[in-house]
């Protein structure tokens, strides 16, 4: 929907949408394609959809069942992790 809203624009985001192809049309047509045709009636519209399920990893019940290797606080693990995060605030973006 957000998307939608920007192709709209006349901003930077709207030229860059338009750079790039997005045009209103066809992103109207891939939203009622992922919404079957049913419009937003109601504040649990989302949870009827189930969304989040289709299309993301909870990763709070991975790591619930064990699936996620813990990194944090890890002391028999090699010190990749340590170095990483004493470097991730030395880099600078040119």
């Amino acid at each position: 929907m957000f998307l939608l809203a920007l192709t709209s624009d006349k901003g930077e985001c709207g030229r860059l949408l338009k750079q790039h192809g997005v045009a209103r049309a066809p992103l109207e047509q891939a939203i009622a394609a992922v919404r079957g045709g049913s419009s937003v009636e109601s504040a649990e519209a989302e949870g009827q959809r189930e969304s989040l399920k289709k299309y993301c990893l909870d990763l709070t019940e991975r790591a619930r069942q064990g699936k996620l290797d813990p990194v944090i606080g890890a002391t028999t693990r090699s010190a990749a992790p340590s170095r990483c995060c004493s470097a991730a605030p030395r880099i600078t973006r040119c």
